[in-house]
């Protein structure tokens, strides 16, 4: 049981969000999200993000106050002492973290929230009241969810799917007719080396679409256009850089595919009704791969002994053997079959 077991029939005027520090999981968090909202219509909510995240909270449903958590403005402990005490809450509030981090409780406990939700990893169970317990065989998105749904002990809860919706229309040119394409990750054991990246695109550029689109950040630029260099075909192009993410999800949602390794992209893709083939890496797609089954197409080389595994650096080497070895013509494959006629 819990300290402070949230009931049914309190109703918090402020309900704060500390959102997750990833795109793929800020997507993931939507269900919870969504539960609240529709649990506690009359609340007001707050979600916290960390900078440069913040667009995709433009994808949710419903209206909610957003705000960014700058790290360099808030250094260290202190500075998450600082921004708590600043959210100013009272007893009959709620706090809830999402990330599994010290920081993200210390956080809601210097708000001044009466309930604060979380798991209690890291040793944080001190600075929470509501702590289910944490089960790490259930997807990521289901733990989420499981977390809002145990701490104010809503057993009737369910979700079918990750839903998220784009508010813009992309009007930079006609994304109808094009397949989008990341080979990018945070994490060097997911980013697709280049040799290979070129060997997949060199395989599915004739595939039937007017444009093939290489997607990503600001730090993705260099990357994407080696990449490109290799290709030697003018219907490749990268704009890696030149959206944000509430750009991103409205040429998703014209877009006709997506081929990915296991990335943020694959989730927002995923939450928008996108066909998506993702290429896993140094993931577990039984904990992390985008959520709604109908819309999403694994491929894993699985031959390795190590595979899957979370490991952001590969210990067989600089390159991911669990990605060179994935099959290029399967690959193509597989876009055949979603790419819609």
């Amino acid at each position: 049981m819990f300290r402070n077991c949230i009931t049914l029939n309190q109703h918090p005027k402020n309900i704060v969000i500390r959102m997750p520090n990833w795109l793929g999981d800020m997507v993931m968090a939507a269900p919870a999200v969504q539960l609240l909202r529709q649990r506690f219509p009359q609340s007001k909510f707050t979600l916290i993000c960390k900078k440069g995240l913040e667009d995709v909270l433009k994808t949710f449903e419903g209206e909610f106050e957003i705000i960014i958590f700058n790290k360099s403005e808030f250094k260290g402990l202190a500075g998450i002492w600082r921004f708590g005490k600043q959210l100013s809450l009272s007893k009959e509030d709620c706090f809830v973290c999402f990330p599994n981090s010290i920081s993200s409780a210390l956080m809601a406990y210097t708000s001044g929230a009466g309930n604060r939700l979380g798991y209690a990893n890291e040793f944080r169970g001190l600075l929470l009241t509501d702590k289910p317990k944490w089960d790490k065989r259930l997807h990521r998105v289901e733990q989420y969810f499981q977390l809002v749904k145990s701490a104010f002990n809503f057993t009737d809860a369910t979700f079918e799917e990750v839903r998220l919706q784009s508010k813009e229309a992309w009007k930079e040119f006609d994304a109808t007719d094009t397949l989008l394409v990341s080979f990018n990750s945070e994490a060097k054991s997911r980013r697709m080396p280049i040799g290979k990246a070129v060997s997949i695109l060199n395989t599915i550029k004739d595939l039937p679409v007017k444009q093939i689109i290489l997607i990503g950040g600001p730090k993705d630029i260099a990357f994407n256009e080696f990449i490109i260099r290799g290709t030697n075909e003018s219907r490749i192009i990268s704009i890696a850089g030149q959206t944000n993410l509430a750009q991103l999800a409205a040429l998703m949602s014209g877009a006709k595919a997506l081929l990915t390794v296991d990335s943020g992209p694959s989730h927002l893709a995923n939450a928008l009704r996108l066909q998506t083939v993702v290429m896993h890496g140094a993931d577990d797609e039984n904990n992390t791969e985008a959520y709604n089954k109908a819309y999403v197409h694994g491929l894993r080389y699985g031959k390795l002994p190590c595979e899957p595994c979370v490991k952001n650096t590969c210990k067989l080497g600089d390159e991911s053997p669990c990605l060179l070895n994935l099959d290029e013509l399967l690959i193509k494959e597989k876009l055949s079959q979603i790419l819609p006629a």
